[in-house]
């Protein structure tokens, strides 16, 4: 029989929860969607709060497309930024509200396969005038993770623009038929989330 102490965490994993089985799980994901870390959360709701609510800082703008997912608005709306959306896949609108941000950091949230109406978002030109811009792209790979691009790694792979995007979220109840989610970005921005993101902490 299992000994007690494989009956819980025992806490969060900043403080006494981690598990070495959880750390080569991310470092696999990491892997497979071809980025330089990966942090698990409980669900990919909770990994886009995580990411929107903990990095945008004041002064900063988050562009959102009008039909992202829910857990892309909640986190915009927890966040420090400011918040607008643009018209959906619309880049002129995009663009314009790019121009519009008064300082700070932009953020541009998109969704690679949006799930009520199954299109893909214009990530190339996406791509093209985050640099152009200088923002930071967080894109939602929840429908796409499992189906699009090698071993199911995702749109921005597929295309070849992952390197390009600062953050993705993959879901793994959907496509991949499991629990959970994971945040891929570089180790800086995952340890930045560790500390700091509450959906990560409590």
């Amino acid at each position: 029989s299992l000994s007690s102490k494989w009956n819980g965490a025992t806490g969060s994993r900043l403080l006494s929860g981690n598990f070495p089985l959880m750390e080569s799980v991310e470092e696999k994901v990491a892997r497979t969607f071809k980025n330089e870390a990966a942090l698990i959360f409980n669900s990919g709701y909770m990994a886009n709060q995580a990411v929107l609510s903990a990095l945008p800082q004041k002064n900063d703008t988050i562009l959102y497309d009008e039909l992202s997912h829910a857990c892309i608005k909640d986190g915009a709306r927890l966040s420090l930024g400011t918040r607008h959306p643009f018209r959906h896949n619309d880049l002129e609108d995009l663009e314009k509200k790019i121009r519009k941000s008064a300082g700070g950091r932009i953020f541009i949230a998109v969704e690679s396969i949006y799930s009520m109406d199954g299109d893909f978002c214009p990530l190339p030109e996406i791509v093209s005038l985050s640099h152009r811009y200088e923002a930071f792209i967080i894109i939602d790979e929840a429908h796409s993770t499992g189906i699009v691009g090698k071993n199911g790694s995702g749109f921005a792979v597929s295309l070849n623009l992952h390197d390009k995007i600062a953050l993705r979220i993959h879901t793994f109840g959907k496509a991949m038929g499991a629990h959970g989610a994971c945040v891929a970005g570089s180790k800086l921005v995952t340890q930045f989330l560790i500390n700091f993101a509450r959906t990560f902490i409590y």
